[in-house]
């Protein structure tokens, strides 16, 4: 596929913006679909969204950053440093691998900034060990990158542990990064834009909690797409397991629910919680999606001031 795609830019860059139009035309009209099928599913409690054939999660190994970006989704500016606990990491994997059949379409292993934990080699085998079928990528901003030395690359290439690294506007020798990768024969590529991420988009939240929690999901590019497993609650997207930084940070008091994950301890089958992953959550009120949609979202990139208009 890449090569085709180099193929068309390289012969044929006439055609780049037609086919940009053309995918562009086709994603409005399904959603336009969905938009109007939508009040069908809400009648018949159906999911708002396709639930996936296999379960895909993110697991953050810390909480805080060595980067912090603006606006960062997973308020991992506001975070004290904090790690994941190894045992309960442990322990919900084994579970989520057996409900799951150990496979999974995707596990990312992030944060904060994964490679700031300690146990990251342990934390990887973990994960291996518990989904022997799928792919499991650590996502990295890459500053720590160039110090790893051989006992991670050697983890990363027996437990077949991916490295995906998302390019922001630093200084960093990524020449040494891909021979480091080559040399142990560790699959390296880039998480995001290849051309770096120069800019962010603003998911503002709405701290009065009265918009349409059917529709904010609906139009969310989170939902059913970075769910996120935190101390053995599932989630459907990356901001209510990580709210409650934003509410110490501003001493605000946005809810979390039992509603609002699933508890994957309970008696739940695999098909029911990938059902309820394409559904929306009471603490959907909370989003303010249409501030999102807005091209005023669109920031450029620069580090956190820590201030509440990063977030709202």
């Amino acid at each position: 596929m890449e090569t085709f795609k180099k193929s068309i830019k390289t012969k044929f860059p006439f055609l780049i913006p037609i086919i940009k139009c053309v995918r562009a035309f086709i994603k409005s009209i399904y959603r336009l679909v969905q938009l109007i099928i939508l009040p069908v599913k809400i009648r018949f409690n159906l999911p708002e969204k396709r639930p996936h054939k296999l379960i895909r999660f993110e697991v953050h190994l810390t909480d805080h950053c060595n980067l912090n970006c603006a606006s960062c989704t997973h308020f991992s500016p506001l975070a004290e440093p904090s790690f994941v606990n190894i045992d309960t990491f442990r322990r919900d994997f084994i579970r989520m691998g057996k409900l799951f059949s150990h496979k999974c379409e995707w596990i990312h292993l992030l944060g904060g900034e994964p490679l700031l934990n300690p146990d990251v080699i342990e934390l990887m085998k973990i994960a291996r060990e518990n989904f022997s079928d799928g792919d499991i990528q650590i996502v990295t901003n890459g500053i720590l990158l160039p110090q790893q030395d051989e006992k991670f690359w050697r983890a990363c290439h027996d437990n077949n542990i991916q490295v995906r690294m998302t390019l922001y506007p630093i200084k960093i020798d990524i020449d040494k990064i891909k021979k480091l990768a080559e040399d142990f024969d560790v699959d390296f590529n880039y998480y995001g834009p290849k051309t770096g991420r120069n800019e962010f988009t603003k998911m503002p939240l709405d701290l009065s909690g009265k918009g349409s929690a059917i529709m904010n999901f609906f139009m969310c590019w989170l939902g059913n797409r970075c769910m996120i497993l935190r101390e053995g609650k599932l989630f459907t997207c990356t901001t209510m397991p990580h709210v409650f930084l934003f509410n110490k940070a501003f001493n605000q008091n946005i809810p979390v629910t039992e509603a609002d994950y699933i508890d994957i301890y309970s008696d739940i089958t695999p098909k029911e919680i990938l059902r309820r992953l394409a559904k929306h959550i009471p603490a959907c009120s909370y989003c303010n999606i249409r501030k999102h949609k807005a091209k005023a979202s669109r920031i450029k990139w620069q580090l956190s001031k820590r201030k509440i208009s990063e977030w709202v």
